[in-house]
């Protein structure tokens, strides 16, 4: 497999298991001495909505990976590559704003 399809497959994956936390808790609360902040966590993707259901973001996730994987075999070059690349841009950008918001996801 090609090496820039397999990370951006693994960021499309990472994304989804973050968007899974978020839709299992929607706010996440901390408590900081004696006052309590809790962080709206719901999705920001508009194609998903504010509270996808699980079955809402597999369907959504598995048609784009499957996407992802059928233009990265009938693109030609340069189209090929200036997809892929802007694909684990856009991935790596979301699932580091994630991260950086506390959303972590395990396998």
């Amino acid at each position: 497999m090609d090496p820039a399809l397999a990370l951006a497959l693994s960021l499309e994956t990472a994304d989804y298991l973050q968007t899974r936390q978020i839709i299992d808790r929607p706010q996440q609360c901390e408590t900081v001495g004696k006052r309590i902040t809790c962080l709206d966590r719901s999705e920001q993707n508009p194609m998903l909505g504010r509270h996808p259901s699980q079955s809402r973001a597999a369907i959504f996730f598995g048609i784009g990976a499957a996407s992802t994987v059928t233009l990265n075999q009938v693109l030609p070059e340069p189209w090929k590559s200036r997809h892929i690349y802007t694909v684990i841009g856009f991935e790596a950008a979301i699932v580091s704003h994630n991260a950086y918001m506390g959303v972590h996801f395990h396998f």
